[in-house]
């Protein structure tokens, strides 16, 4: 996921500096009269001055209710309007719960991450999947680690209520965590599907087995990640347990050959991750890349995995880096958004209602601003489905000693990303005093967050990509930079 964070930050870089952070002073009275970019410009500055929940609230209602034809004719495409002002609506409440550091959030998540497949057909060593003895399954209690990761595809009415409810809001659909997603037959639909409520996509594949090549190239998804380390079946193997080697060989061909028949596709990104038994193989892996026509080749120092197997040390390379040989990286293109089947009715439906009254059906609270204390983007940005249901604040997975599974989809109504682990595990970072009163009254619950170490990246940071696919989708130029860098100029807050 690094590797992709890295690769998508290049963009950045060719949109130059107008999504860079500039500087605003606080405007007063609302510009009934201007445009919408200009009202999105008075709107932000009013985040850092506008604690109140229910106040900004009523701000971004007036906005979004006032300006469905202004955007329906600059697009000559209401659908596209209705969700646009969805997604701009959402982000000005994301980034006011964001900045005060509210623990119960009337916004939703900028980014999915969700796993199509539970099931994967390899058994690398520190993956959930391993079958090492320190890993995978086994009874709980004696000391070691084990995960809790049961199997299957991700059922249909799971897909869709994610669609229905979270995706309108967001950006990004991150399509894999610890499963094989093309294990899922339906995965080329599920795209479709995430393409029409404007979201951009990629998935992470081991190529280790068959799957639909035109479905998946022709599905429209943006980023297609191939984890294969290795040039020969010995290297491979060693870490990809179960891989086969010529098989991920003929499907980078296939992928590679479809997008050329087709005329487009996912961006093809090679992934080689460096270990003592495979750095050898590098330069031979840069040449065939080339030979066969992927999009680029990334050299990338994997996360330590000697405590599940010892054979498999890390190897950081002088050759780690990004090479490119097509640069047709793309988020979803303007004309692209203007052709997309939006799914009208969701996007009624979620519009119709207004935020304030959203907070009262929640029993969302007003509470302090803690704004500029240390807490973790995941809790605010991200919310993770696997295949069981679960709800999960980020990419690491539940096991034996790790609260990490929050909610589950429906299990009980309302957002799920307000559950009380959500809750209390952003309590932990804004207000640890307040946490620590609160604990004992939830023995054996602790959420993982409140002691973690980690530091994962976030795939889809509101600052730059969210700003890139909403220049993207905002077809007909309706916001322009000073409005869109209004919204997305806040910067990772960064662990406690």
């Amino acid at each position: 996921m690094t590797s992709v964070g890295a690769m998508l930050s290049h963009l950045r870089s060719q949109l130059g500096s107008k999504f860079s952070l500039s500087s605003q002073s606080s405007l007063t009275g609302s510009p009934v009269h201007a445009s919408a970019a200009a009202e999105v410009a008075w709107l932000a500055p009013l985040i850092p001055v506008t604690p109140g929940k229910r106040d900004f609230l009523r701000q971004v209602d007036a906005f979004q209710q006032g300006r469905i034809d202004e955007l329906a004719a600059a697009y000559d495409n209401r659908a596209l309007a209705r969700l646009v002002l969805l997604k701009v609506g959402n982000l000005l409440v994301s980034q006011h719960g964001f900045h005060h550091r509210h623990t119960q959030l009337a916004g939703r998540p900028t980014q999915i991450m969700l796993d199509p497949s539970n099931t994967c057909q390899l058994q690398c060593p520190g993956c959930v999947h391993s079958s090492n003895a320190t890993a995978g399954y086994g009874p709980p209690g004696d000391g070691r680690i084990f995960f809790e990761w049961p199997k299957g595809v991700m059922p249909p009415g799971t897909f869709d209520r994610i669609m229905s409810d979270y995706a309108p809001f967001a950006f990004a659909a991150v399509m894999y965590n610890y499963g094989e997603p093309l294990i899922n037959k339906q995965f080329p639909d599920m795209v479709r599907r995430a393409k029409a409520l404007g979201l951009y996509t990629w998935t992470s594949s081991n190529l280790s087995l068959s799957f639909d090549v035109d479905g998946v190239v022709g599905s429209d998804l943006d980023l297609l990640t191939m984890s294969i380390d290795g040039t020969s079946q010995e290297t491979l193997q060693h870490y990809r347990r179960r891989g086969k080697y010529d098989l991920c060989l003929a499907n980078m061909r296939a992928l590679v050959a479809a997008k050329r028949r087709l005329g487009g596709g996912p961006h093809l990104v090679w992934q080689f991750l460096t270990f003592a038994h495979n750095s050898h193989e590098i330069e031979t892996a840069l040449a065939l890349a080339q030979e066969i026509g992927v999009d680029e080749l990334n050299v990338v120092t994997p996360l330590d995995m000697t405590w599940d197997d010892p054979t498999v040390p890390i190897h950081k390379s002088e050759r780690a880096g990004r090479y490119v040989f097509n640069e047709d990286r793309h988020l979803t293109s303007p004309a692209a958004a203007a052709g997309l089947a939006i799914d009208e009715a969701v996007c009624d439906g979620l519009l119709s209602e207004r935020w304030v009254d959203r907070m009262d059906r929640l029993g969302i609270q007003e509470e302090p601003s803690r704004a500029g204390r240390a807490t973790c983007d995941w809790l605010y940005q991200n919310v993770t489905f696997d295949s069981a249901d679960r709800v999960m604040p980020c990419c690491m997975a539940p096991t034996t000693t790790q609260h990490l599974h929050f909610a589950t989809l429906g299990a009980a109504d309302g957002d799920v990303t307000n559950s009380d682990e959500f809750r209390r595990a952003r309590l932990a970072f804004v207000d640890r005093a307040a946490y620590d009163a609160d604990a004992p009254s939830h023995p054996g619950r602790e959420p993982h967050c409140a002691n973690c170490k980690a530091t994962p990246t976030l795939n889809f940071p509101v600052n730059p990509h969210v700003a890139m696919q909403l220049q993207c989708l905002d077809q007909g130029r309706v916001f322009d930079a000073a409005a869109i860098n209004s919204l997305t100029g806040s910067t990772p807050a960064g662990p406690a």
